[in-house]
């Protein structure tokens, strides 16, 4: 025997539609019934913030931008002389 029975649900059903009310009943269970949902989506490794959203398609790489017609590339940095020690470090 399992610990809830219909008619275990049924007479729980009764007692909340007591307590809460007929307006406030409907709500209680819908709220009831997400918390269920998200606690098993939980329980299955599933992201709740994800599930309502449509994946996002990629977005494409930018292109690298190309120099303007007419102008330099960047100059390369000078090598350092031979010999020469770099300055000293604070």
């Amino acid at each position: 025997m399992s610990i809830l029975s219909p008619i275990h649900i049924v007479f729980l059903a009764a007692i909340a539609l007591l307590v809460l009310g007929p307006k406030r009943f409907p709500e209680f269970t819908k709220m009831l019934g997400n918390s269920v949902r998200e606690f098993r989506d939980v329980l299955n490794g599933v992201n709740p913030m994800n599930v309502d959203q449509p994946a996002a398609p990629a977005a494409p790489a930018a292109p690298e931008p190309q120099p303007l017609a007419g102008t330099a590339p960047p100059a390369e940095p000078e090598p350092a002389p031979v010999g020469a020690s770099a300055p000293p470090a604070d």
